[in-house]
């Protein structure tokens, strides 16, 4: 009985329509976005995928530097229950576990999360805002006095089919 019941509750999620904070997101499924950071030394790649479709995406990020991985990390996005808002948690090659929320604007992406180090809780934004076969990354972290200093401003341009260390 248990078992029926719980096949009826999965062939129920199954069939649920995407929620429309998730959409947000859909003009990045299925393709590789690059930006070459301010240094000039390295890349940026983002590789999104659906996954368990329409439930969750998935974020696939590698930095490189002399054609090499240096940095890697994977983001996983899913709507909250109340669906006004997209979850996510972000995990890298270097240890960072953060976790946030994305609330899609008319006119961008506005994430915002958290992480814990030996130093304490740092609070992180970020605005993206699609273009052409493209999107602007904002990203600014919190400062001790309440004020927010950039950390990164990169456009990031659709690269399907390169390698994520592969040239630009």
């Amino acid at each position: 009985m248990l078992a029926l019941g719980l096949a009826g509750l999965l062939g129920a999620a199954v069939s649920t329509p995407p929620d429309a904070p998730l959409a947000a997101l859909e003009f990045l499924a299925g393709h590789c976005w690059r930006a070459a950071p301010a240094d000039g030394n390295s890349t940026d790649t983002h590789c999104f995928a659906r996954l368990y479709p329409p439930h969750f995406l998935r974020d696939s990020h590698v930095v490189c530097a002399g054609g090499k991985r240096v940095y890697a990390g994977e983001t996983t996005y899913w709507p909250t229950p109340d669906g006004k808002t997209v979850a996510w948690r972000y995990l890298s090659s270097a240890g960072l576990v953060m976790d946030g929320r994305l609330e899609p604007a008319s006119d961008a992406l506005r994430f915002s999360g958290t992480y814990v180090d030996a130093d304490g809780t740092h609070e992180v934004r970020a605005t993206w805002t699609p273009g052409k076969n493209s999107y602007r990354a904002l990203t600014e972290a919190r400062q001790p006095d309440g004020s927010w200093r950039p950390q990164s401003d990169a456009e990031f341009v659709r690269v399907d089919g390169a390698g994520a260390c592969a040239a630009g």
